[in-house]
């Protein structure tokens, strides 16, 4: 962080922070691929807010990208739906009315503390959550939005595939547009945006290619015991499937995780229409949907350190080494029942989509041709640049062509 901050900035590194300190402009972007420097160019930009004695709040879609962002930064940052105060189902007012389910505390009557918010990882917002950051957002203050326009775009029923508000802000607002690659040297860098521009990546010290028709078998023997933690990860396209999300993360379970002397459970699932899961103690595990009670947000990770055999509860360690406890029932202050535990799904892999906005140290990213439909270079680009340090592709050489064939799903 310290050495972030000698870092002298280019030209149009330099032309966005001041574009972005300009108060007659109040909705600005800077976007730009992997290595351009967006996240130096935010600090730079907070700290000169603050020096004018600006009030600044720093946000981004998911836990995982909040944490990144302040890690990297020093910043403190808050996921959007935390910095606008969502409300849990069951919540009263202070006049002890309750408050409508899905709208924000946050709002035109209740605005941000701000003069200055910076969304981080802005290509993951939706058309209804934009309209809530902007009717919570001061009438005097201004939003900066930093993402990278070549990721995958949210999934929002409100705008024709492909395109996102992010879109819409670039098309529509004043930008930055940065292309200068700092990292050129960077073999993971300059693959991403090989891929980007339809060329095959190359193998070099961070990017390795396993070109085989048994992707499974592959998976299999050359993922190694580290992809059991939350700090590296197997990404693969689709959720379902013979190489789908949901089959890779059994699969690999046998490999990391199959004591069969160790307590194991089985799990009912949201949807009734869905088999029961059976999870094992030291399982790396997902949370699927907010939980307001137990104070667990959708898209977190985590390793299943306890199973009571006896009463069903389930002991969680999060990334965030917040140790929880998931009994088999709550009852909210509306009477009903549910069963948390129905929350959890395995996270040995996951999806692309379900990692945007994350940073794992090593990605391990499937394809194969039995995925052709998902497999652009949208989804690809979006996979790789989740890793910090090492990307192993495992395809087959169809589903390799047909990644780079289709720019985008």
């Amino acid at each position: 962080m310290d050495e972030e901050k000698e870092v002298k900035l280019s030209l149009d590194q330099a032309d966005a922070v001041e574009n972005c300190l300009d108060l007659r402009v109040r909705i600005y972007s800077v976007t730009g691929g992997a290595g351009v420097g967006k996240t130096l160019i935010m600090r730079h930009v907070h700290d000169q807010l603050r020096a004018l004695n600006q009030r600044v709040l720093l946000a981004a879609p998911t836990g995982r990208a909040a944490k990144r962002i302040q890690e990297a930064t020093g910043i403190e940052a808050k996921t959007i739906h935390r910095l606008l105060e969502f409300p849990a189902p069951f919540e009263v007012d202070n006049s002890g009315g309750k408050v409508k389910f899905g709208e924000p505390k946050r709002n035109r009557l209740n605005p941000l503390p701000c003069d200055f918010l910076l969304i981080d990882e802005a290509s993951m917002i939706s058309s209804n959550l934009w309209r809530q950051i902007m009717e919570a957002v001061p009438t005097h203050a201004n939003v900066r939005l930093f993402g990278d326009i070549n990721q995958l775009p949210p999934i929002d029923d409100e705008l024709p595939n492909g395109q996102s508000v992010f879109k819409r802000m670039l098309d529509e607002r004043p930008k930055s547009h940065l292309l200068y690659n700092f990292r050129s040297d960077d073999n993971l860098i300059e693959n991403a945006n090989r891929i980007l521009r339809g060329s095959i990546p190359q193998r070099g010290d961070k990017f390795e290619i396993i070109l085989t028709n048994d992707t499974i078998g592959a998976l299999r023997d050359y993922t190694p015991a580290s992809f059991h933690t939350t700090d590296h990860q197997v990404l693969t396209p689709k959720r379902v499937g013979p190489t789908g999300s949901v089959k890779l993360s059994s699969i690999l379970r046998t490999k990391f995780n199959l004591a069969l002397d160790k307590p194991h459970i089985e799990l009912d699932r949201r949807d009734d229409n869905e088999t029961p899961i059976t999870v094992i103690r030291d399982d790396k595990v997902i949370w699927t949907k907010n939980d307001y009670i137990l104070n667990v947000m959708n898209g977190e990770l985590g390793i299943l350190d306890g199973i009571d055999m006896e009463d069903g509860e389930l002991s969680l360690i999060l990334d965030d080494n917040r140790h929880i406890s998931i009994p088999p029932t709550i009852k909210n202050p509306f009477g009903y029942f549910y069963d948390p535990r129905k929350q959890i799904d395995l996270a040995y892999c996951m999806t692309t989509h379900k990692a945007q906005g994350s940073e794992f140290d090593s990605i391990i990213y499937v394809m194969s041709r039995s995925q052709a439909w998902m497999l652009n270079r949208n989804n690809f680009y979006t996979g790789v640049t989740r890793a910090r340090h090492h990307v192993t592709v495992i395809c087959d050489r169809h589903a390799l062509s047909y990644a780079m064939r289709r720019p985008k799903g």
